[in-house]
């Protein structure tokens, strides 16, 4: 074993010789030869950024195996601060307005102008309810008429009305004075039934009945009571026929409802979700400029490696551009977080505080985290099923249309009325 490790003592052995010479033959001022740099003084992140201490003056040729550059210097990029990055989506002079996500709930359903819109709709529906339901109500009327005339007579006219000749300034003009009133009530029913219910006074003055005899009564009264009832047998018929455009009106309620529901719903959906995208691209924005902050430190240190002699001029450059891609996600970041800014705006506050001027940005108080949820699969499904308002409206249309073709087919059938009056008569004087 010996013999065999002798070659290989010595080699070692004169590798070190060689090591050490080459080191005595370095000039003082070769990097190589310097006193060994801390590493804190490497890691140390200056004050102020740029620094003109920064700026590396030509250094000579080393004998390292590559060139150094003239001249290194921190790559020119402003300065990215997240601050300046809020005073650019809003008024820097507006305070920064903290918001929940109760906030956004409470702010979605009072400003949401979709939500107003649609808050009309079951109102909508009321009112054609009661339009239709008015088609049953009873109807009353009322007329009174006075007429006065005084008409000449021809022979025939004249031996009409008796020839009377007797107490008259002109014997051949017939003249008369009415006074009538009329009431009546009237209405239908579900099983399409119209009735009618009617009560007629006329009160006569004229030249035949102002004498007594041969007239009984001056002036006279006359009194009619009627009562008609008609009912179709065929077409019309039935509630089927008759209450379709209240039911069908008391459906477009529901169905007004429900898409106000849906529209909350929706409105919520998409508030929250921008409140979520708030957080995350906030929360992004403060990221991406750590980034830059970090990639401009790790350049400035890899620029005092450079000058040591510890590191290649193309890891300087590698520094920078990560330097320049970062500020780049750093200004996505930014652009993403404005949109969402207004994007939520737009949702939860009203028209009147958005023309009114600029608003102060929205800073989120709420974080990320989602609770547990437990999943019981069957109760969700019958959850769904009795409170989703987009399968309960679903539903309703439905209903809607099936109300609508027994109403056609009822349509179809002949009119066949039956009818029937019932009436009294009365003549009285003063």
């Amino acid at each position: 074993m010996l013999p065999r490790l002798r070659p290989v003592l010595v080699l070692a052995a004169l590798c070190s010789l060689s090591v050490a010479s080459r080191a005595q033959e370095l000039p003082p001022s070769s990097p190589s030869a310097s006193a060994p740099v801390p590493e804190a003084e490497l890691l140390t992140d200056p004050v102020s950024w740029p620094e003109e201490d920064l700026q590396v003056p030509a250094l000579a040729e080393p004998e390292t195996g590559y060139a150094r550059p003239a001249e290194l210097a921190p790559n020119p990029l402003p300065p990215f601060h997240l601050e300046a990055v809020f005073t650019a989506a809003v008024d820097p002079g507006v305070t920064p307005q903290p918001i929940s996500l109760r906030d956004v709930v409470r702010m979605a359903l009072e400003n949401n102008m979709e939500v107003k819109v649609q808050r009309l709709q079951p109102e909508l529906g009321e009112q054609q309810m009661r339009f239709a339901a008015g088609a049953f109500d009873p109807q009353f009327g009322f007329q009174t008429q006075y007429a006065y005339s005084a008409i000449p007579q021809n022979t025939q006219e004249f031996i009409s009305t008796g020839g009377i000749t007797e107490g008259f300034d002109d014997p051949r003009t017939f003249t008369q004075e009415n006074l009538s009133f009329n009431w009546q009530v009237g209405g239908k029913t579900p099983l399409g039934t119209q009735y009618s219910v009617g009560l007629n006074q006329l009160q006569a003055r004229n030249d035949l009945n102002i004498l007594i005899p041969p007239s009984l009564f001056f002036p006279e009264y006359t009194t009619v009571l009627g009562l008609t009832v008609t009912q179709p047998l065929l077409r019309n018929f039935g509630p089927a026929a008759n209450l379709a455009e209240l039911r069908i009106a008391r459906l477009q309620k529901k169905i007004g409802w429900y898409e106000w529901q849906q529209q909350i719903i929706t409105s919520l959906a998409q508030s929250l979700s921008l409140y979520f995208d708030l957080i995350y691209a906030a929360e992004n924005l403060r990221v991406r400029q750590s980034a830059v902050h970090t990639a401009r430190m790790l350049e400035r240190q890899n620029i005092r490696r450079v000058e040591v002699g510890k590191m290649r001029p193309s890891d300087v450059w590698e520094a920078q551009t990560s330097v320049a891609n970062n500020a780049d996600l750093a200004l996505r970041a930014m652009n993403a977080f404005i949109e969402t800014q207004n994007q939520l705006k737009a949702k939860i506050l009203s028209s009147e505080t958005i023309a009114a001027g600029p608003t102060g940005r929205l800073e989120p108080t709420d974080n990320l985290e989602i609770p547990p949820v437990q999943l019981d699969r069957d109760r969700f499904i019958r959850e769904a099923l009795n409170k989703r308002p987009e399968y309960l409206r679903a539903q309703s249309v439905v209903d809607q249309e099936g109300i609508k073709v027994r109403y056609a087919r009822n349509q179809v059938y002949p009119q066949v009325d039956l009818q029937a009056s019932y009436g009294l008569t009365g003549l009285e004087g003063s």
